[in-house]
């Protein structure tokens, strides 16, 4: 005996499971289609004219609602490695600070890390101006802590101007990325 065909629903359904990303789908696709496909037939077998609409809504509406939260927690913990990176750079900014003599070599480091994460991370590119910018005056106030002293005279507060270049830079990544994409 042939298999009965798939309805054009479920095949939609299959379709719109895509939204959801593709661990999710490997892991839950399956029991979902197959509580689609009940839910579906019961609808189906419903008198009232508006049983089919209402529960292409409800599945529709829930389907966008739970993809979205999905895909937002994939890209969270995609992402979750990228603070303490940006942390262990920003000290390792900040001890090139401490122990230089002059600003150019802070700059030097500072300005392509600021740059790389406003251009991979466009969005939250003030997040990583901010964790690198603040990590000099946090040097300078370990620094303090463990009673050193840089090879100039230490102003914790004058440290804070580095806010300006880490801003800067994390923008210009911004912008190039912009630009780059305008002209493809």
């Amino acid at each position: 005996m042939p298999a009965a065909p798939t309805p054009l629903a479920i095949k939609i359904y299959r379709l719109l499971l895509r939204a959801y990303p593709a661990a999710f789908r490997r892991e839950y696709g399956a029991p979902m289609l197959q509580h689609f496909a009940d839910c579906y037939r019961l609808a189906r077998q419903e008198s009232a004219p508006l049983a089919r609409w209402r529960f292409w809504y409800a599945s529709l509406a829930d389907l966008a609602h739970a993809a979205l939260i999905e895909r937002l927690a994939e890209a969270r913990a995609a992402r979750a490695w990228l603070w303490p990176l940006a942390l262990a750079l920003g000290l390792g900014i900040g001890y090139v600070d401490y122990t230089a003599t002059e600003v150019q070599a802070t700059l030097l480091v500072l300005l392509p890390v600021a740059f790389a994460f406003g251009l991979a991370l466009p969005r939250q590119a003030w997040r990583w101006a901010l964790v690198l910018g603040l990590s000099i005056p946090l040097a300078h106030i370990i620094g303090h802590a463990f009673n050193l002293r840089p090879p100039y005279h230490d102003m914790v507060i004058a440290s804070l101007l580095a806010l300006i270049p880490s801003f800067l830079a994390a923008y210009s990544g911004v912008l190039f990325r912009w630009m780059v994409k305008k002209m493809a």
